[in-house]
């Protein structure tokens, strides 16, 4: 069981490095419409439709910013397309208001001293040198409930233990991801080749 645990977390890891690592601020397209945005975004794995990619410009989410050419055709930047993979990237572990409040508080001081790529490549950075530590985690998780299993409140049969399993991995993961959205500003600052501030 601990190997096939394993497994599924290498396969999670290897897709989370792979998205992470294919995207680079340069091959984002700037001033484009819409088909563009999506055809780019679709190509390294990041969901868009029409109606989410207005929506988080109403919500504020990303800079408005485009150039309204008529009330079908719009022209959208480089940046807007910059900060829908940044919501993309926090949207699975917190709701769009806290995501707001994270590009507000967190992350507007790194790319106000950095800019918004360098601030990108900063988060991905992170992200990346935080799996070894997901993968630890989660390996140790689930060492933990194969040793419980074996005390008096073990569960009766397998599927048990492996729904036991599955819910230490589930938490594991949440708190690796809120550490890093929380600490975002904490692995900026700890980063050897920050600006000084």
């Amino acid at each position: 069981m601990v190997l096939s645990v394993k497994k599924a977390v290498g396969k999670i890891s290897s897709r989370v490095r792979q998205k992470y690592s294919f995207i680079k601020p340069e091959t984002i397209p700037d001033h484009v419409n819409y088909a563009k945005i999506e055809k780019y975004l679709r190509s390294v794995n990041v969901e868009v439709t029409r109606r989410m990619f207005v929506s988080y410009i109403k919500k504020h989410l990303l800079p408005d910013e485009h150039d309204v050419k008529n009330s079908n055709f719009s022209l959208y930047t480089h940046d807007q397309i910059l900060y829908y993979i940044l919501v993309d990237m926090f949207r699975p572990i917190l709701p769009l208001e806290k995501i707001k409040v994270l590009f507000h508080d967190v992350l507007r001081p790194m790319i106000y001293l950095i800019g918004l790529d360098a601030t990108y490549l900063r988060l991905c950075k992170n992200i990346l040198s935080k799996m070894n530590g997901f993968e630890n985690t989660v390996s140790l998780a689930v060492q933990d409930d194969m040793q419980s299993a074996q005390r008096p409140d073990k569960p009766n049969n397998a599927g048990d233990a492996v729904v036991q399993s599955i819910g230490s991995i589930a938490y594991y993961t949440e708190v690796e991801s809120l550490c890093l959205v929380k600490g975002a500003q904490e692995f900026y600052k700890l980063t050897p080749d920050s600006p000084s501030t």
